[in-house]
């Protein structure tokens, strides 16, 4: 329940925080500001929102954000989903004001909530086409997982080796593991040496002195720990444990992102506040990201 209230609590923060930041087109007398800054030559008269954060266009132009959509016809131009960066004319498809090229705007449509799209010939993700995907038999999976009769793809990129068949997303939320039958996939990586029968997903135990669960980028198996797609050599898998999304620690050592730290696990001790690590031990003081940003250790 408290991971629920956490989780909804941080994207009702997110939200507030952009609705009160400048990212919007916004009309101040007879000006129009795009994230706070004045555009200039444009026609306020005809001026017209398409979407608040992306575009909008006047009697002359079409705008992404605060520049102008060079080529675009205003006439013709129209969402083709809200949800996400896709636009359209009658000659031209685009992509967060980047050229989809070789999209054909008759039949282009955006698929589910994700940034896959496709015409009749081309399945796209963002503004660049899949190369050798089957567009018959191409399907979402997820937001950034899709697959056709041959291959998964993450993010529009070809997981090599990946079964279709037996593909699943391990997380779909965070969208950063899965696996089939044959190998666990970090993003669009393999993670080498990785069991998928015994796979599991490490969660942070333990954020400012209270117990909630974070995915981390820890993963296990039965005899390994992995830090994204890399394994950890030498770690403890029975006592290894994650403190936040990037530390982590097991009996004899330390981790940051998967690296041992080198402390002197007897006398090591540490405090986690927010994003900012501090920690000692009889040799060194270790900071992260409290004061200055990165690692100060002496």
């Amino acid at each position: 329940m408290k991971r629920i209230i956490l989780f909804f609590t941080l994207i009702f923060s997110m939200n507030v925080a952009v609705t009160m930041g400048c990212y919007t087109y916004e009309k101040r007398g007879d000006s129009i500001y795009f994230a706070c800054k004045k555009m200039e030559e444009v026609n306020i008269e005809t001026f017209q929102i398409l979407t608040p954060f992306l575009y909008a266009k006047d009697k002359k132009n079409v705008y992404y954000k605060d520049d102008i959509l060079i080529g675009a016809d205003t006439e013709s131009i129209e969402i083709v989903a809200r949800y996400n960066g896709y636009i359209k004319d009658k000659d031209h498809v685009y992509y967060e004001g980047k050229l989809v090229n070789g999209a054909d705007p008759k039949t282009f449509e955006a698929l589910s909530y994700s940034l896959y799209s496709k015409d009749r010939k081309n399945v796209y993700f963002e503004n660049k086409k899949i190369i050798g995907i089957d567009v018959k038999t191409f399907e979402i999976i997820e937001k950034n997982y899709a697959k056709d009769k041959k291959s998964v793809y993450f993010q529009g990129q070809k997981l090599n080796g990946s079964d279709p068949k037996t593909f699943k997303p391990c997380d779909p939320f965070f969208s950063l593991y899965s696996k089939d039958k044959r190998y666990v996939y970090y993003r669009d990586v393999i993670v080498r040496g990785a069991d998928p029968n015994t796979l599991k997903l490490l969660a942070t135990q333990v954020v400012d002195s209270q117990k909630y669960e974070f995915r981390s980028e820890y993963i296990s198996d039965r005899s390994s720990v992995y830090f994204k797609e890399k394994e950890i050599i030498g770690v403890d898998t029975e006592t290894f444990e994650v403190l936040n999304s990037s530390l982590s620690r097991d009996k004899n050592d330390f981790y940051y992102n998967g690296e041992k730290l080198n402390v002197d696990i007897k006398t090591f001790e540490y405090a986690l506040t927010g994003s900012c690590i501090k920690g000692e031990d009889k040799n060194k003081k270790y900071e992260y990201n409290c004061d200055v940003k990165g690692w100060v250790i002496d």
